[in-house]
């Protein structure tokens, strides 16, 4: 990662006046939000799950999964929520990932997310970023059966690749940016900081926020 985006990535954190954390819901699906909006929420006499809800509590969600190809042992963006917190959510993503590498969801991409990866494809050298080469380019043999820019006889970089104009910037295996794992560790650390804070009942509504992603996705 660039120093630029790097200092970005602190001065986010930094100047926030928000109390960042984040929840695992799994291994690979992460929920960030506002402690100190949590705080508040739970020294309200009349907290429940209705006004966690409408509460400025989550700020955004990340899921990765594993691809049906190699893809060069990237994962999936496979869902992502959460405006103007792309700047923590894909760093997280990146330290949940086994390789460190992620790639774009490749069956369905909305517009944001298509900007959100465009953007970081502007901010990295093309030395930082890993080709695909399409399934459709091998034979049964692993040979080449039909022209592709990226082709190798190694399934191991095989990942299906949009053919949209516009979209090369999907096609690409994006690297883990530095400092993710830190980040991560920070965040989780503050979630983990809170737990000597809350009654332990109040994150089941952290985590049921973040189960239903669909209702985050349209809301947040």
């Amino acid at each position: 990662m660039k120093p630029l985006l790097r200092k970005f990535i602190r001065e986010a954190i930094r100047s926030s006046s928000e109390r960042l954390a984040v929840l695992r819901i799994s291994p690979y699906k992460a929920v960030l939000y506002n402690a100190n909006e949590l705080i508040k929420w739970s020294q309200s006499p009349n907290w429940n799950y209705d006004n966690f809800l409408t509460h400025p509590i989550v700020l955004g969600y990340i899921k990765i999964q594993e691809p049906d190809e190699k893809c060069s042992d990237a994962y999936v963006v496979q869902s992502i929520g959460g405006p103007g917190w792309g700047h923590i959510l894909y760093p997280v993503g990146h330290a949940m990932s086994p390789s460190g590498k992620l790639i774009p969801d490749r069956t369905v991409i909305s517009a944001p997310a298509r900007g959100a990866w465009w953007k970081r494809w502007s901010e990295l050298n093309p030395e930082d970023l890993l080709p695909m080469d399409d399934p459709k380019s091998h034979k049964g043999d692993g040979t080449s059966s039909e022209s592709h820019p990226y082709h190798t006889d190694n399934k191991w970089d095989d990942c299906p690749t949009y053919s949209r104009e516009g979209w090369d910037h999907l096609n690409w295996v994006y690297p883990k940016p530095e400092g993710a794992d830190d980040l991560l560790a920070r965040l989780e650390g503050e979630h983990a900081s809170l737990l000597s804070e809350l009654q332990p009942e109040m994150f089941t509504y952290v985590r049921q926020a973040g189960v239903i992603g669909d209702y985050w996705e349209g809301a947040i």
